[in-house]
């Protein structure tokens, strides 16, 4: 099973438009990238801000066949959202999910943050590979891919890029063993 981790940033590496939550900024080329990242996928993994910030969209689509995993320190907060085998809460961490997926017969985990969910995955070492949107923005301001205060250093490799249009790139980067 691989976990890839998909996101969107800006030229200097925020997820986040200054303190505004979400990438409604984002290009409709990402916008297109995302949906096939989703596509690809046979189960989602968000942090609870993430889930919070997208609920509507997200109970709209539990028949599709995804299985959508959020990641909070109080699951049971969620408990009357809980819809079993198609959204779900924990505080697992990284390995139980990815090994707990694994078993239950998943092939690709998409990783969809926020922040700090990039930051605990990454630091983890169960992320496979990454797909990063640049786009050319420039914040200043904003959450940050991997901005939490735990030191993390994956060791990745570039593996492809691809011009989604032409202001905007797709970085893909494996985890080099």
């Amino acid at each position: 099973m691989r976990v890839v981790l998909v996101a969107v940033i800006s030229l200097d590496g925020c997820l986040t438009r200054h303190h505004d939550e979400g990438a409604s900024w984002a290009s409709a080329a990402d916008k297109q990238h995302f949906a096939s990242a989703l596509a690809d996928a046979d189960v989602y993994l968000m942090g609870s801000t993430t889930y919070t910030e997208a609920r509507d969209n997200i109970r709209k689509r539990l028949d599709s066949g995804h299985r959508r995993i959020i990641i909070t320190r109080t699951p049971e907060k969620y408990e009357h959202d809980t819809v079993r085998g198609q959204l779900e809460f924990t505080s697992d961490t990284p390995h139980q999910i990815a090994d707990r997926m694994r078993a239950d017969g998943h092939r690709r985990c998409a990783v969809l943050g926020g922040g700090e969910i990039y930051n605990l995955f990454l630091g983890s070492g169960v992320v496979y590979e990454m797909q990063l949107t640049l786009e050319p923005r420039v914040f200043g301001d904003g959450k940050r891919l991997a901005g939490a205060s735990t030191a993390i250093d994956p060791k990745l490799s570039l593996t492809k890029v691809d011009h989604l249009s032409d202001d905007t790139l797709l970085l893909t980067y494996r985890r080099s063993e």
